[in-house]
Parts: C-alpha cells; sequence; structure tokens
C-alpha cells in the first residue's frame, strides 16, 4: 500500500507508481477505450489523450477525472479488491495537497 500522500510530490509519486492501475480504474468508470473508426483502424479517444498529458505535465485537474471513477463505482465491499483502488481515494480525498501553497 502506498503511503498516505502529504504533499504534491507524494501525491504525483503515488499518480506515477500506481499509474497501470490507475489508468484501468479510469477505463472501467468513465468509460474510456480505445475504438474503432469508421475504417476500422484503431483510435484513441480524445478523453485518454487528455488523461495521459494531464499525467505528463502534472496538471492538478487530473484529479477530476479520479473523481469521477469514485463517484460512478458501485458503492459495494468488492470495490475495494480493485488493485489501486486505495490509492485512488487517497489520491481523491487528498487531492487539496496539490493546491497548497508554499510556505516561505
Amino acid at each position: 500500500m502506498k503511503p498516505y500522500p502529504k504533499t504534491k510530490e507524494q501525491w504525483w509519486e503515488n499518480v506515477d507508481d500506481c499509474w497501470i492501475h490507475l489508468i484501468k480504474i479510469l477505463e472501467r468508470y468513465i468509460g474510456m477505450q480505445d475504438m474503432e473508426d469508421v475504417r476500422g483502424n484503431l483510435t484513441t479517444e480524445p478523453r485518454y489523450i487528455e488523461i495521459l498529458r494531464m499525467k505528463k505535465e502534472r496538471n492538478p485537474e487530473l484529479v477530476r477525472y479520479f473523481n469521477g471513477a469514485w463517484w460512478n463505482a458501485p458503492d459495494s465491499p468488492s470495490i475495494l479488491q480493485i488493485p489501486g483502488w486505495g490509492v485512488l481515494c487517497d489520491l481523491c480525498s487528498e487531492e487539496h495537497v496539490l493546491y497548497e501553497e508554499k510556505k516561505g
């Protein structure tokens, strides 16, 4: 289990360390997926591209997607068995660290 993020740096470290699980949760609960275009070519959904860009740029608005997945997931104890779910919950509940001003 990842440590509870107490700083902006820890928040992003948790994202990086659990990205494979987090992206699968997003795919499942906000409906992201690769799609075939009319010619049968695999194309990536614009939302997916946006999420990858936000991660790369360290855009704090990425947490909005995490919150969307948290909101859309069923209220069931089985959700706790999904790899990365606890990290996603911690990232959502501690999003305030992304916006705290530096002191000093």
